[in-house]
C-alpha cells in the first residue's frame, strides 16, 4: 500500500462505547473520535471479520448459563455499523466504500426492509442509544461495493478433504469433531 502511494490505519473501540451516548448531545467521545480520525479519508473498508472469534474469547470467561444469555455477536456488529456510519460522514466526498461480507451475511443490502428497534441494547447498556443502521450497506450510505467471500481455507465441512480446522488456520484453532473422533478407538471385544 505504501509503495503505491497510499496508507492504511486501523483503530479500535469497545462495542458498548460506540453504541451508547452518555453526553446527550447526539455524539459521544468515541463516535466523534472515529469521525475525527477518518476525516478526509479517500476510502472506507468495513467487515465483520473477527466477530465470532471475539465472541468465543468473551464466552471463555463466562459460565454456561451466562453464555446463553448474551448476544455479543449482535452487539459487536451493531458497533461496527455505527463506526462505519461515523467514518463515512467524515470521509471525503466521493470516498470509495467497501463492505467485505461472508457469503450468507446481510443478503438484503438494499436497505428497503428497515425495522425500528434497538430498545434492547439501550436497556442493557444504559444511557442514550445512538440509532443503529440495520445493515452495513445502510451504514456506509450511498454506493457501496460489496465483496463477498466463502470459507477461505479448505474444502467444505461435508467434503472428505476438508481442513481439520474449523474456519481454516487461526491463532486459536478449533479442530473439527470428525478429526477428534478419528483418534478414539472402541474395542468391542472388551466387556
Amino acid at each position: 500500500v505504501v509503495r503505491g502511494g497510499g496508507s492504511i490505519e486501523l483503530a479500535g473501540a469497545s462495542a458498548d462505547a460506540l453504541l451508547v451516548n452518555g453526553s446527550g448531545d447526539g455524539v459521544d467521545g468515541t463516535s466523534s473520535a472515529v469521525a475525527t480520525w477518518c476525516r478526509g479519508a479517500d476510502s472506507i473498508l468495513c467487515t465483520y471479520d473477527g466477530v465470532m472469534e471475539e465472541k468465543r474469547r468473551v464466552d471463555r470467561a463466562k459460565t454456561a448459563e451466562e453464555r446463553g444469555m448474551g448476544n455479543e455477536e449482535n452487539l459487536i456488529k451493531s458497533a461496527v455499523r455505527v463506526a462505519a456510519r461515523e467514518a463515512v460522514k467524515a470521509a471525503s466526498r466521493g470516498a470509495v466504500k467497501v463492505a467485505v461480507l461472508g457469503a450468507g451475511e446481510e443478503l438484503m443490502m438494499d436497505g428497503k426492509e428497515k425495522k425500528k428497534g434497538g430498545g434492547l441494547l439501550q436497556g442493557l447498556l444504559g444511557g442514550k442509544q445512538l440509532e443503529v443502521p440495520e445493515t452495513l450497506g445502510e451504514a456506509l450510505m450511498g454506493n457501496v461495493v460489496v465483496v463477498r467471500h466463502g470459507e477461505l481455507f479448505g474444502a467444505s465441512a461435508s467434503s472428505p478433504e476438508s481442513s481439520p480446522f474449523i474456519g481454516g488456520p487461526r491463532i486459536e484453532p478449533t479442530i473439527r469433531d470428525m478429526y477428534t473422533m478419528r483418534s478414539i478407538r472402541i474395542d468391542p471385544t472388551i466387556s
